[in-house]
């Protein structure tokens, strides 16, 4: 249903899929936290194996690397 999330009004695409509006909002939130949560631990990885030493710019770079 993501998908297919940016072809019409929400309201109508709910009632196809048997779905509550609310619903549908809790899981792209919840789903957008999870992928938050990925990112801030890889940068926590990527800091810790430079000890430290580095700022964001040179930490972004080091991501973009790898």
């Amino acid at each position: 249903m993501e998908k297919v999330a940016g072809y019409g009004d929400i309201q109508k695409l709910c009632h196809v899929f048997s779905v509550s509006r609310s619903g549908f909002y809790a899981y792209a939130k919840r789903k957008r936290m999870d992928r938050d949560a990925q990112a801030r631990k890889l940068v926590l990885q990527t800091y810790q194996r430079y000890e430290g030493k580095y700022g964001y710019r040179q930490l972004q770079l080091f991501l973009w690397q790898d």
